[in-house]
């Protein structure tokens, strides 16, 4: 989806492996996008804590890139297989960590349920924007190797990682 009230943009550009070559990395630009309707109190749409400033939910969106906490596309290359960012169509998952601690980001809809990790979504090629993520939705819900990595990376258990896999678990 368009992101038709955006409030700034940021431009990215990250390094991919190429698919024509796994040996080189070609360029993927990108523009970010924070979305309004997450910071304004619009009752449908989960909302960003006011510590989560627009720079440093660009940040998190880096973190994702950067980490390969992403939906990704596996191709083979002379027999053999390889994996790198989707796009288009895009998702990537983020944390708000501090000292090795995930600190809430934001509340869902109902401003019940505080939320620990945050999605990103590519609407149009190449254009992000991202918000808390809310597991009611299959969407929002981690991919299994981004969950593999934050378990590796102990910002999870293995039994919390087994939790959001089975839909046991309505927010982190």
């Amino acid at each position: 989806m368009a992101n038709p009230v955006a409030q700034k943009q940021y431009t990215f550009n990250h390094h991919i492996i190429k698919k024509t070559d796994p040996g080189q990395s070609e360029v993927y630009d990108c523009t970010y996008s924070p979305y309004k309707k997450h910071r304004d109190g619009t009752g449908s749409k989960s909302q960003w804590k006011a510590i989560i400033t627009e720079d440093l939910e660009f940040l998190l969106f880096k973190d994702a890139l950067q980490n390969d906490w992403v939906r990704q596309e596996s191709f083979k290359y002379k027999n053999k297989k390889y994996s790198r960012l989707l796009s288009p169509n895009g998702r990537g998952w983020g944390l708000y960590v501090v000292n090795n601690s995930l600190e809430e980001l934001g509340v869902l809809e109902n401003r019940k349920i505080s939320v620990r990790i945050c999605i990103f979504e590519e609407g149009n090629a190449k254009l992000w924007h991202g918000y808390p993520a809310d597991f009611k939705k299959p969407q929002d819900k981690p991919l299994d190797h981004v969950l593999k990595k934050w378990r590796d990376a102990k910002f999870i258990t293995k039994a919390t990682m087994s939790k959001i896999k089975g839909g046991k678990i309505k927010s982190l």
